[in-house]
């Protein structure tokens, strides 16, 4: 977790504890709300900015004469980290209705049993992506990018505005 993202998330709880100790007023309660779900579209952005730089190494590794397996490696584990976290990432009151900007459609929230298959999915799509990249076998790895990149397309597909 980088700094500005766990100085952000401090910031959070204390403001809590001060609102549940009875400190600010509701207004401060109020913007308080507003930073948390500030911070839960900014950690999603930032999850889902990493994944997407993870899978371009592939991209580029996959085109060179000698691909890099540590760098695959990482990309992987990468993808594999953030995949657990997906599921979370959405709270009611995250969306557009939020105010902030954000390419996740309202449809999320509207049909939460498709989102929470689909986001599931990229968990063991992940996982076989990570055992596919230590084998070392160029084949193996194309595929399992291939499976991991599917699985991101189907969801991307229904509740991504791009």
């Amino acid at each position: 977790m980088n700094e500005s993202r766990l100085f952000n998330r401090l910031i959070s709880i204390v403001g809590l504890v001060t609102v549940s100790i009875g400190g600010p007023s509701l207004l401060a309660a109020d913007s308080m709300r507003e930073t948390t779900i500030a911070d839960v579209v900014d950690t999603r952005q930032q999850g889902f900015k990493e994944m997407g730089r993870a899978m371009k190494v592939f991209r580029t590794e996959l085109r060179s004469d000698s691909p890099d397996s540590n760098a695959m490696m990482v990309a992987a584990k990468t993808v594999a980290s953030h995949a657990d976290e997906i599921s979370g990432w959405f709270p009611a009151g995250s969306g557009p209705e939020s105010g902030l900007e954000t390419d996740a459609l309202p449809y999320i929230w509207k049909n939460t049993e498709k989102f929470s298959r689909l986001s599931r999915e990229i968990v063991p799509a992940s996982v076989a992506l990570v055992a596919a990249v230590a084998t070392k076998d160029t084949a193996t790895i194309v595929s399992g990018v291939s499976a991991t990149g599917k699985t991101c397309k189907g969801c991307h597909d229904s509740f991504r505005d791009d």
